[in-house]
């Protein structure tokens, strides 16, 4: 999948996803954008809690600290800067939602295997060798059409 944000992106879409929660955790932040920029598109931890803490040496976020949580919040130059482009989710959103959709064949692979309605139903040696030729002849025609896709 292509990169869903520009450079200085994310940190200022964590801004706005804040403005649009009020003050939340890490978590909520994730859920917010993900919801708020749709197309399948879903924040990795390891991009979102970076831009948190670059956002809050910065000064535009706060962090409130109990225990092991940790809640965000704009600071008042925080809340400035989202301001400065508030619609920028709808046009981060705008582009995913343009994009062709890229999925990986285990993507495919896991939601056929996790969907199949009779996957826990037994079945008995005959059966499963003809499942198994079945399969891999599966296995052939996948990796022919995924062999020749376009770019």
């Amino acid at each position: 999948m292509s990169r869903v944000f520009r450079r200085g992106e994310l940190k200022r879409a964590v801004l706005h996803a804040l403005a649009e929660t009020g003050p939340a955790n890490g978590y909520v932040i994730m859920q917010a954008l993900a919801e708020r920029i749709g197309g399948g598109w879903r924040p990795s931890p390891g991009a979102i809690y970076p831009a948190l803490l670059a956002l809050e040496d910065t000064g535009l976020i706060t962090v409130h600290v109990q225990g092991e949580a940790r809640t965000y919040a704009l600071s008042a130059t925080g809340r400035l800067e989202h301001e400065r482009a508030p619609d920028l989710l709808d046009a981060v959103a705008a582009r995913v939602t343009a994009r062709p959709v890229d999925r990986s064949l285990g993507s495919l692979l896991d939601e056929f295997a996790s969907t199949y309605p009779h996957r826990s139903h037994r079945v008995g040696a005959d059966q499963a060798d003809a499942i198994s030729a079945a399969l891999a002849s599966t296995v052939e025609r996948i990796e022919t059409i995924a062999n020749h896709r376009s770019t």
